[in-house]
């Protein structure tokens, strides 16, 4: 009878393990409810994201993950790291999107078309002699130089930018 119970019990004990493990998820389904999740709490906050190559994570060994995922916010590509802690359950994640919302040079370019497309608007049009340069001040707060050629003179513009993630204002400063 004793030997009956050792081999009832290995069996239970097999059933169990085979359980266990058919239910952890890979890290390629991982990724794919994580990028989910993201995009839908994206969508909620009204932000126009566009996922051009899915997230690829990877283990860092216990319930840790690291990844990549690229991004197209108006138009312009990039990367934005992520770190997954999955419980086996539940999981969280953590975006890395650096100082601002997205890469300063996308905001400049947004930034500068705008402005040009106002200036035009009213029959000023200026040669660039250099590009919007912003730098990320704090929050949503951005300060930057562009610099004009217009009728014989260069003009150095003071710009100021606030960017709530989804919209942008801009003023810009005329010396007199």
């Amino acid at each position: 009878m004793k030997k009956e119970n050792w081999v009832v019990g290995v069996m239970v004990l097999a059933v169990s393990c085979l359980t266990l493990l058919s239910c952890r998820i890979s890290t390629e389904e991982l990724a794919r409810q994580v990028q989910e999740a993201m995009v839908e709490r994206w969508v909620g906050e009204g932000r126009d994201i566009r996922v051009v190559n899915g997230l690829v994570l990877v283990s860092r060994g216990g319930n840790d993950h690291t990844g990549l995922i690229t991004l197209s916010y108006w138009g312009e590509s990039f990367d934005l790291e992520v770190e997954v802690v999955f419980d086996g359950r539940n999981f969280i994640w953590f975006e890395h999107w650096g100082d601002g919302f997205l890469p300063t040079t996308v905001l400049e370019r947004q930034v500068q078309a705008q402005m040009i497309e106002r200036w035009t608007s009213v029959g000023f049009e200026p040669d660039i002699a250099s590009d919007l340069v912003l730098v990320h001040v704090a929050g949503n707060d951005y300060e930057g130089l562009i610099t004009l050629f217009y009728d014989g003179e260069v003009f150095d513009l003071e710009v100021d930018v606030t960017f709530d993630g989804t919209n942008f204002i801009w003023h810009e400063f005329w010396e007199d």
